[in-house]
């Protein structure tokens, strides 16, 4: 003899299920019963054909109805169905109604958040260096934190090390060039993003060239002479 199949629980209370449009919610039903045994879900008594939007497992003793990207269209009352040689059974069914966000308690609203795009406040100026010396350029600027910043030479990221260093705070940026050569000469970019925008400055370094000391000269001139 081929026992049927059972949920758990009580099988004459409508179980109800509340879900949102867009999200995904899942159905399970305990079974037991010999084997073999096919499982079955139906929606106002219509069969369910699995597919992408509904999938269907049964997997140790537990029927399990997957649906995906709820629509309005699926409130319902959904049952299982489970059939062996002895027979077949039903669930009572499970409801699947759809919740209203102004029916959300209190505690569970979020407000609304405000995110504003960053704003220099602090921009540094152009320079021209002498060779040898240190270079500080200091950005500051306001928004919504968190921030993505980035300095450029040219068109190519600096990151810290060798005679550069990147300093980040929570609302500020500083790079230092330490031991300027003339090839350091460049556009310098300064860029701060977060959700909200994305802005830059460009500034110029030019490292001037170095000139040979005059008393050297001097010696020179006179060497040639003689």
């Amino acid at each position: 003899m081929h026992g049927l199949w059972k949920r758990q629980g009580n099988d004459n209370d409508l179980k109800k299920v509340d879900s949102n449009v867009g999200a995904s919610v899942q159905m399970d039903c305990k079974v037991s019963g010999s084997q073999p045994m096919t499982v079955s879900w139906f929606k106002e008594g219509k069969e369910i054909t699995p597919g992408e939007k509904y999938q269907i497992e049964f997997r140790e003793s537990t029927a399990t109805l997957k649906i995906s990207h709820l629509e309005t269209s699926d409130a319902g009352v959904f049952t299982c169905r489970a059939t062996n040689a002895a027979g077949h059974s039903e669930t009572s069914g499970t409801s699947l109604d759809f919740v209203n966000d102004n029916d959300m308690p209190p505690s569970q609203t979020i407000p609304p958040k405000l995110i504003e795009p960053p704003v220099f406040t602090l921009k540094p100026e152009s320079q021209e260096v002498i060779p040898g010396s240190t270079v500080v350029l200091k950005a500051a600027f306001t928004g919504t934190a968190p921030f993505a910043i980035k300095w450029f030479r040219e068109e190519k990221e600096i990151l810290t090390g060798g005679n550069c260093f990147i300093k980040k705070e929570a609302s500020s940026s500083t790079l230092e060039l330490h031991t300027v050569k003339p090839s350091h000469s460049a556009k310098y970019t300064c860029q701060v993003a977060n959700d909200a925008g994305k802005v830059s400055l460009t500034i110029s370094i030019i490292s001037l060239p170095q000139f040979i000391c005059k008393s050297l000269v001097i010696l020179l001139l006179l060497i040639s002479v003689f």
